[in-house]
This record gives C-alpha cells, structure tokens and sequence, in this order.
C-alpha cells in the first residue's frame, strides 16, 4: 500500500518545469559550473583534500573534499544510461568513504527515482531552484540596501570566511572552514559583507557564470538576524548582477528554508523541485 501510494504521488504531482524547460537547462549548467570551479579552487589551495569532478553522460559527479556540500551527483539521469552513470558515480565516490548524494536532472524521468530506490538509495528533502530574470525588473524591483553591505576585496577573504562560519553556527553538517576559505579564492565569485557600524555581522557570494547569477552562501549572525541584513544581502547581489550584465538570477533553497518568504517579495518563481536521494556505503 506504501510504494501504491508514493507511485500515485510521483504521478500526480504536477510539473514545476511546465514552460521552463530552456531555463531549468541554464540553471543546471549554472549549477554544475559552480561545483566545478569550487572543485577546481579547493585543490589548488588544500591539495590534500583531494577534490575533484567527473564527467558523466547525465551530468557531473562532484568530490569537493570530505564533508564538502558539493559532494554530489549533478544532473542525473538527464541523459545516457543511468544504470551506467550510478555505477560510474559510485566506483568515483566509495574510494573516497565518504557519504554523497544524486540529484535527479529536471530532465530525467521519474522512474529513476525507481532505480535509486532499489539500490538502497533514501530519498531526502528536495532542492527548491528559485529563477528571477533580470531583464523584467529594470526599474520594477528596488534592490538598492537600506543597510551597510560592502563587497569585500581578496585581501578581506580571510575575515570574511571568519564571519561566515560565525553565522552559520557549528555543527551545519560540512567542512565549513576549508569551503568557506575555497570561495574567497574561486575566481568567479564575488563576495559581500554586511556590517553594522562597521562590525562584520554577515555576508554573502554571487557566482557569475555567462549572462546567468548565483546567490549562494548567504548568513548572518543570530542575534541581527530579523533585522533585514538577509534582505540587503539578496538585493545587493541582484544589483551586482544585473550592473554585471546578467539577465538570469538562479538560488537554491530547501523545502523549509526562511528565505524563501523574501524570495518571493522581491519576485523570484519556483524553477524546479530536484528530487535528492543518498547513501552511505
């Protein structure tokens, strides 16, 4: 009764790609570049941690060190033979004995959620990709800050990686310190500060891929949080972005983050649920 139930859900559910199909594509390549430059960065800068990517026919199989958020399978089941993909994906994470998840490509077909499944695989909350084009807001979207928020230059990376894991609070669940230290050296992100009287009590990155922007990585300290440092921190960005030439505006949220209530004040649209599944060996 319990597997008739979740098929009849994954049926009925309807579509969030309805009409985006050319956006959900921009906004996967987006995504993936973004793994692949932190990949890249993390091992210039700590070789130890043995960070790395592979190609695969539905997308990118992503290593970002140990407990790296990018551990990831990006893409999955777009194309190609996912039967092939996963096995391909597995033989590159399992030496590495750590844990890693699949991400269903928007353009794959549910019945792999199926084939996951029957490898043992536990479906987790999805990943929510909210999409702003910046071309319809000219004018439309205030996104100048009410408050301090300053871009911060390579010299101020090491300050800013302090006050971000700061914000995030211990434990988040990954290698906060090391992937924090990777963006301050990634050299398609941009990275914000907000302060208050001059003390640091938040910040944020922009990855800039193209004509196409990513938010991500955004925080502030618990005790200034409700004070619209997260809001200035988002309009910041989509100013950075649109003055920087890019016409799409991409974040990625879960289910139940707070963010999501000023996403939709400032006019971001749902893109596409990603299905995420995991296992540990």
């Amino acid at each position: 009764m319990q597997s008739q139930n979740k098929e009849g859900n994954r049926r009925n559910r309807p579509s969030p790609l309805a009409g985006f199909p050319a956006l959900s594509r921009t906004s996967e390549e987006a995504r993936m570049a973004l793994a692949m430059e932190f990949a890249k960065t993390r091992n210039e800068t700590d070789p130890e941690a043995a960070a790395g990517f592979l190609s695969i026919a539905g997308g990118l199989a992503v290593y970002g060190g140990k407990d790296s958020p990018f551990n990831r399978v990006y893409g999955f089941g777009g194309s190609g033979d996912p039967i092939e993909d996963l096995a391909r994906s597995e033989s590159f994470y399992w030496p590495k004995l750590c844990p890693f998840e699949v991400e269903m490509s928007p353009r794959g077909d549910e019945n792999i959620a199926d084939l996951l499944e029957s490898k043992k695989y536990y479906a987790k909350a999805p990943r929510l990709i909210w999409a702003l084009p910046l071309e319809d807001t000219s004018g439309s979207v205030d996104f100048s800050a009410k408050r301090t928020i300053v871009e911060i230059s390579p010299e101020q990376g090491k300050l800013w990686a302090q006050v971000m894991d700061q914000a995030y609070g211990q434990p988040i669940g990954w290698n906060a310190p090391q992937t924090f230290a990777a963006y301050t050296q990634m050299p398609s992100v941009k990275l914000y500060m907000a302060l208050e009287e001059g003390r640091p009590i938040g910040g944020a990155a922009l990855f800039l891929r193209g004509r196409t922007a990513i938010l991500f990585s955004a925080a502030v300290l618990l005790e200034k949080r409700g004070e619209g440092y997260f809001s200035d921190l988002l309009r910041i960005r989509l100013e950075m972005a649109r003055d920087w030439g890019s016409d799409l505006a991409l974040v990625e949220t879960l289910p139940s983050s707070p963010a999501i209530p000023i996403l939709n004040s400032l006019g971001f649209t749902l893109l596409c649920e990603l299905p995420q599944y995991s296992r540990t060996r």
